[in-house]
């Protein structure tokens, strides 16, 4: 199983009813995540794995395993891509 790692603290703020996932990198990435993305934020920060996490969005927003692995890839595509990521 892999094991995700964030490489920097984030903070997810709520503005206009739009979420912000705000990266405290020096540089301070921002991103709109919406509340299935914020959710896999908070799971990675707590260091569950990519199947712990598939699993957890199909048992918590009943989403198919299919979609949520496609989420979750998504996001650490964008994470990786600006460093704040690692595997």
């Amino acid at each position: 199983m892999t094991k995700s790692r964030l490489l920097v603290d984030y903070e997810i703020v709520e503005m206009s009813g739009t979420k912000l996932a705000i990266f405290k990198n020096g540089g301070e990435d921002v991103y709109v995540v919406n509340k299935e993305t914020a959710y896999i934020l908070n799971l990675l920060k707590k260091g569950f794995g990519n199947a712990e996490i598939v699993s957890e969005m199909n048992s918590h927003y009943g989403l198919h395993p299919d979609l949520a692995g496609n989420l979750l890839g998504d996001l650490l595509i964008r994470l990786k891509d600006n460093d704040l990521f690692s595997e």
